[in-house]
């Protein structure tokens, strides 16, 4: 599943905060996987939009990679995970 520009599960807030997680623009359904332009569902197949969707992409990796754990169970980003995510507010 492509979820497009916001993730269905947004609309759960639960769902996302039990795993510690704020929803993260064009995540799939593979954890640290994005889609982005021509490959997402329901892309409208212009440039314009895919740079657009790259862009909000981008974001949304550097989100995922300053939280994920690394190898040793320490937090591999000097950042800290926000409590709340503005997309759930």
């Amino acid at each position: 599943m492509l979820t497009g520009a916001e993730a269905q599960a947004c609309s759960v807030p639960e769902l996302w905060q039990s795993e510690g997680r704020g929803c993260l623009t064009l995540e799939t359904s593979l954890p640290g996987v994005f889609a982005a332009g021509d490959v997402r569902s329901g892309s409208v197949k212009r440039v314009a939009s895919a740079v657009g969707e790259g862009a909000m992409s981008i974001h949304s990796v550097h989100r995922y990679l300053g939280h994920t754990a690394a190898p040793g169970g320490t937090d591999s980003s000097p950042h800290t995970r926000p409590k709340k995510s503005a997309w759930l507010a």
